[in-house]
């Protein structure tokens, strides 16, 4: 596998930190951590992350939080004004409405080429919105060059999302970014909730952890509490390390849904003439070989913190 460069907006426990654990865990080349909004503001995402690199005792793996885009700003403020557009039904209480937490000791990053260059040809790892990602798209179109592959987690094609009825969360808090992701030129495999809706099976996922390790047991509650989906992106790291794991996949030319309205942050499916980059988009995923991964890479040995 090559070095990773990961995209996340971890709450303090969540899929965002199994997805990690795992990634870590199995010795992946992971050379920087992007904290992004999505589930917590970026800088709440930067000192979540931070505190589960400590606890894994990796403290030598750099993060840096995203430069928030004017359209972000614009959110932020809205969410903590109690004042967003009917397109945010299901997220409004989701949010702090705290001042945000100190950016010291972060470095913050508005361009991600830079990191992408000095690592020379990395994977992505998307698990949060793909803000920074588009940010430097627009100003380096050459990145499709210096980049491996992209794994996102994201899009609602045939199912109903999780953020509104049309659309997934990472998609449709930054759709502007996703749209310019799938226009790139960057190869991708894209994870959607189609793929996780046969993997909420609770008697599997209770066998996931051992039951020795209390901080493997401590991430999977964190997951088991979860509203939504309940394995999301633990399944895009399997998949990652495994890639033996997909059962069925399907190349795609997709765009994303940015006008408001009924479907802002949906995917939409276009026609094999669309001048666009084809998506590899996952179908279907080995169950047993997925549950059977989790487990390993989440029994934590006393290397790690209680």
């Amino acid at each position: 596998m090559r070095p990773l460069i990961i995209i996340t907006d971890p709450s303090p426990l969540g899929d965002d930190v199994a997805a990690i654990t795992m990634l870590i865990r199995a010795q992946t080349d992971v050379r920087l951590i992007v904290a992004v909004s999505g589930n917590v503001w970026a800088n709440e995402a930067a000192c979540n992350t931070r505190a589960l690199l400590q606890r894994l005792r990796r403290d030598d793996i750099d993060i840096c939080v995203e430069m928030p885009s004017p359209a972000i700003k614009a959110r932020q403020r809205a969410f903590a004004m109690r004042t967003v557009a009917p397109t945010f039904p299901r997220y409004i209480g989701a949010f702090s409405r705290e001042p945000p937490r100190t950016l010291d000791g972060f470095r913050v990053c508005g361009d991600l080429f830079p990191a992408i260059a000095a690592v020379g040809r990395p994977d992505l790892f998307v698990i949060g919105p793909a803000s920074p990602i588009a940010t430097t798209i627009r100003t380096h179109p050459e990145i499709a060059d210096g980049v491996g592959r992209v794994y996102l987690m994201g899009g609602a094609l045939h199912c109903e999302g999780n953020a509104t009825p049309t659309a997934e969360f990472n998609f449709w808090f930054d759709p502007n970014a996703a749209e310019t992701l799938l226009a790139s030129r960057l190869a991708v495999t894209l994870l959607p909730l189609d793929a996780l809706r046969n993997l909420c099976d609770t008697a599997e996922r209770d066998a996931a952890p051992d039951p020795a390790k209390p901080f493997s047991n401590n991430v999977c509650n964190s997951v088991r509490n979860l509203t939504s989906t309940i394995v999301c992106d633990e399944v895009l790291a399997a998949v990652a390390l495994d890639k033996r794991l997909v059962l069925g996949r399907r190349a795609l030319k997709l765009s994303v849904e940015t006008s408001p309205g009924p479907s802002y942050g949906g995917v939409n499916i276009l026609d094999d003439a669309a001048e666009r980059r084809p998506v590899e988009v996952i179908q279907e995923i080995d169950k047993t070989a997925f549950w059977n991964l989790l487990r390993c890479t989440l029994a934590l040995d006393d290397m790690c913190d209680q």
